[in-house]
C-alpha cells in the first residue's frame, strides 16, 4: 500500500466514511494491452478481486495494508450519498457549469476516479432521508448526463492506486467536509422519480 492511499484512507476515517480493502487490477487483453470500456473508449476496464455481501447488511471498516483499493458503502446506513460524475462526452464540464451556477463548485468532499471523472459525495438532511428512504440508485441520467447516484445497497469505489505500467489511481482532490445534499441535486433525484436497482 503506498503512502498516498495510507493517507486518503486514514482521511476516510476521520470522515466516518466505511470503507474495505480490495484488490483492484486492470483487464489486459491475450497480448497484454489494457482493455479500454466499449460504451466508454477512452476509459480502462478495472475490476476489484473482492466485494463483500453488503446489500441489507450493515458493514464497519475493514482495513488490510496488503491491498492496493477500497469499496465505499453508500445509503442511510452509513449518512452517505454519492454522485458519481463519468468522464464521458462532456459530462465533467456541463456538471461543473450547473454546479457554478448554482454556487456549489467544488464545495464538499470529493475524489478524482482512475478514468478523470469524479465521486463527490454529501451527507442528507432528516426530511431528505425520510424522502429517500427507498431509494438505491438512479443510473446514467442525472441532468441528462452521464451521472449515477448511489445510495442504499449501493457502493463506490474508494482511494485506490493500483496498475503495473501504468499507474492508475481514485484519490481524495477535495478535502472538505462533507455537504449536505443541496436542494438542486435533491430535486433532481426527486424529479427522475426511483429507479430501484441493487447490485449483488
Amino acid at each position: 500500500m503506498t503512502s498516498k492511499l495510507k493517507e486518503d484512507l486514514q482521511t476516510f476515517s476521520t470522515k466516518g466514511i466505511v470503507y474495505h480493502s480490495t484488490t483492484m487490477i486492470v483487464k489486459k487483453d491475450t497480448t497484454g494491452e489494457y482493455i479500454y470500456n466499449k460504451e466508454y473508449p477512452n476509459n480502462i476496464v478495472k475490476v476489484a478481486l473482492y466485494f463483500p455481501k453488503y446489500a441489507n447488511v450493515i458493514l464497519t471498516t475493514k482495513h488490510d495494508d496488503a491491498k492496493n483499493g477500497s469499496l465505499v458503502f453508500t445509503g442511510e446506513a452509513y449518512d452517505l450519498i454519492g454522485i458519481d460524475i463519468d468522464n464521458k462526452d462532456d459530462t465533467v464540464e456541463k456538471y461543473e457549469e450547473l454546479s457554478k451556477e448554482n454556487g456549489f463548485h467544488k464545495k464538499t468532499f470529493t475524489l478524482k476516479t482512475a478514468n478523470n471523472g469524479f465521486h463527490e459525495y454529501y451527507k442528507l438532511t432528516e426530511i431528505q432521508k425520510e424522502q429517500l428512504n427507498k431509494f438505491n440508485a438512479l443510473e446514467g441520467d442525472f441532468f441528462g448526463l452521464h451521472i449515477d447516484v448511489k445510495y442504499n445497497n449501493q457502493l463506490l469505489f474508494g482511494p485506490a492506486v493500483f496498475g503495473d505500467e501504468k499507474e492508475f489511481s481514485y484519490e481524495i482532490i477535495h478535502n472538505v467536509d462533507i455537504a449536505i445534499l443541496l436542494n438542486y441535486l435533491f430535486n433532481e433525484i426527486l424529479g427522475n422519480g426511483f429507479f430501484y436497482l441493487i447490485i449483488i
